[in-house]
């Protein structure tokens, strides 16, 4: 073998620039098993490591004539060899047609993979010439040949995927492009078993996912790790993925009564030699076991909730139609013969476990988009150089504020105007017992440098007015852009740094931050990463600016409520339960609630009178004393959850959702 660089012969190196997160033995026998792999007389891993997933076919007993295996690093790919004795793995890029075509067959009845889960946009050098790693382009123009070239798709199929493959974004992740080639090497009645990152349900990158699985394939199990056991230290939380390839559908949107097992796996069902081991105790073979159930619970349309598991049949109506919801800014979807829907395409998605708490029939489109009542959602202040833009206010002197810049420039006190300053909430430590956020509270500040230029910028502005910096602020200014803003190795000056060099335009300088919007002072703001439950803010009189470690809101020109009304509404059981269910899980249990989720959270069909109460609730839950919301908190949850299941169910129905809200958060939590 070719020696590798350095720098890409250990174990956690070779992990970071690949996405390798091996799935070890125990779940890959579990996907198997749940693949039926003993019925397949051709099984394919086109990103094999180091060959789980075909030992662990092989250990519950199958035996295909044909098999398959692709890996892209030469360690992984030697261990896979030594492991799998039958057959000689490929080495290369797998999706490459060149290397696809050496494989003894491309029409497949089983491709089992666990992909790469990695910004492959970062991966834009190769490391040797052992080790080529593709970019981003490259991997998209190698997946449009292979298309072109694969037998499991008619000509139109390949019109369709083609234009998947064109369109899909440029911010996916390497496992997208993954799914495309995977789903293309499975032949009719054949089954794709992969295991997934639970973004694939709430990330707008991975819609053209969905739309394959939902025009191509019938999805027959989706398995969840509730507690993130499945993989150590890995940042995502993961799925597992079961699903037959079928003819094409005449659309994605066109199901009606046929589903889906998803089936929720804790920690407790795990023993030392198998993830469903403590549900069969004694029992040689539980993954085959398990396997057998589920395919019971698929034919039985299966509800239960057995020990440490949980058993739910999903409509795939559903998922289609929060597809066709998510769609509604795709440009790919007309091209793809697509005709419109019935229905409102307001880009909301209703998490299937609330469609079941519902208890009846229902869809996106009994619920309003917040866009639709004229609130708006984005991310708040990105200076890009904190520690020059932030600073604490110490205090007033002779009409002057005293603040503390960042000990980075060796100053301790330095007198600016009132106006070169606004009150800033950096950080989560800074925020309020209650629910409601006063300025007057905040230590921290923002330099609001719009007005103001240095004198020797000043000869350079003749087409705009500004105030003369006054003298200990320009001195912090010239200090600052002396400093090294990066390390000893790569040093970096303020000025450089890519969201401050967007500053610098004609008659603008670097340390002017762009105008404030109304998502840098918006009405209401949640926390980006949230241990607990995720809680939503008051920004009272939208008077301090907001940083981008929080996801704002904030109301339109002719909105149909008011703040206070949303603020009763996003801190009440059925807002975070659904930000629970869609936003994304990280590594240590922490929820992170972007704005992309945010604008996706269905909001329930609110009468006048219904927003009138919230506000009213909305307006007690700032005022009172944090210590005694109780009562407040339990009145919001009637107003909700009575607009959505009826006044006579409401009380039991808040108990059952305050009881999925805690399942949610210790699931999260791991407990």
């Amino acid at each position: 073998m070719t020696a590798i660089k350095k720098e890409f012969e250990t174990k956690a190196t070779r992990k970071k620039r690949l996405g390798q997160y091996y799935t070890g033995l125990h779940l890959a026998k579990l996907l198997a098993a749940l693949a039926q792999a003993q019925q397949s007389k051709s099984v394919l891993d086109p990103m094999a490591g180091i060959g789980d997933m075909l030992v662990a076919s092989h250990d519950i007993g199958a035996r295909p004539k044909v098999k398959g295996a692709i890996e892209i690093d030469p360690i992984a790919r030697e261990a896979c060899a030594k492991r799998v004795k039958s057959l000689k793995p490929l080495l290369g890029n797998a999706f490459d047609f060149s290397l696809l075509s050496q494989l003894p067959t491309l029409k497949w009845d089983l491709v089992i993979t666990n992909p790469p889960y990695v910004r492959y946009q970062s991966m834009t050098k190769g490391v040797d010439a052992s080790l080529k790693l593709p970019n981003a382009t490259e991997i998209r123009s190698s997946l449009i040949s292979a298309i072109k070239h694969l037998p499991n798709l008619d000509k139109y199929d390949k019109q369709l995927f083609l234009h998947l493959c064109q369109k899909y974004s440029g911010l996916a992740d390497l496992a997208v492009p993954s799914w495309i080639l995977c789903a293309a090497l499975v032949k009719k009645g054949g089954t794709l078993a992969i295991v997934v990152p639970d973004s694939w349900l709430n990330r707008e990158y991975a819609l053209p996912i969905q739309y394959i699985l939902l025009r191509w394939f019938k999805i027959r199990y989706i398995v969840e790790d509730i507690n993130s056991t499945w993989f150590d230290k890995a940042q995502v939380k993961t799925n597992l993925l079961v699903a037959e390839r079928i003819t094409r559908r005449d659309s994605a949107f066109d199901w009606s009564d046929e589903g889906f097992v998803h089936i929720c796996l804790s920690k407790d069902t795990k023993c030392s030699d198998s993830f469903v081991g403590n549900i069969f105790p004694g029992t040689a073979d539980a993954e085959v076991r398990f396997a057998q159930e589920a395919n019971r619970w698929y034919d039985e349309h299966t509800d239960i909730i057995g020990a440490g598991f949980s058993v739910q049949w999903t409509a795939l109506s559903h998922m289609s139609c929060n597809l066709q919801s998510a769609c509604v800014s795709q440009g790919w979807l007309s091209i793809l013969g697509e005709s419109e829907m019935p229905g409102k395409n307001n880009g909301i998605h209703l998490p299937s476990e609330l469609s079941h708490w519902l208890g009846k029939a229902t869809s996106v489109n009994n619920f309003h988009s917040l866009n639709e009542i004229g609130v708006h959602v984005g991310q708040g202040l990105r200076t890009g150089a904190n520690r020059f833009f932030y600073a604490d206010f110490l205090e007033v002197v002779e009409g002057n504020a005293v603040i503390a810049p960042s000990p980075l420039f060796g100053i301790r006190r330095v007198q600016v105007p009132p106006s070169c300053i606004a009150p800033v909430l950096r950080k989560q430590t800074e925020l309020p017992d209650g629910y409601i956020l006063n300025s007057s509270s905040l230590k921290g500040c923002v330099l609001t440098l719009h007005n103001h230029a240095l004198p020797e910028d000043l000869t350079n502005c003749d087409d705009a007015s500004y105030d003369q910096t006054p003298p200990e602020l320009a001195t912090l200014i010239r200090i600052a852009y002396e400093t090294n803003f990066g390390t000893t190795e790569e040093p970096k000056r303020v000025y450089e740094l890519s969201a401050v060099a967007p500053n610098i335009r004609k008659s603008r300088f670097w340390y002017m931050l762009p105008d404030f919007t109304p998502r840098h002072t918006p009405d209401l703001f949640i926390a980006r990463v949230n241990n607990e439950n995720p809680k939503t803010f008051l920004n009272m009189e939208r008077a301090s600016i907001i940083d981008a470690n929080f996801s704002t809101i904030w109301l339109g020109k002719k909105p149909k409520v008011d703040a206070y009304a949303l603020l009763a509404f996003f801190n009440c059981l059925w807002s975070l339960v659904v930000m629970e269910l869609s936003a994304s899980v990280m590594g240590g249990g922490a929820l992170k609630v972007e704005a992309t989720h945010l604008r996706k959270v269905p909001v329930p069909d609110f009468k006048p009178g219904d927003w009138s109460q919230l506000s009213n609730l909305g307006k007690q839950l700032a005022e009172k004393d944090h210590g005694n919301l109780t009562g407040v908190m339990d009145a919001i949850d009637k107003v909700v959850v009575s607009r959505l299941t009826g006044t006579k169910e409401s009380k039991k129905k808040v108990v059952e959702l305050r009881h999925l809200a805690q399942i949610y958060l210790e699931r999260r939590l791991r407990k």
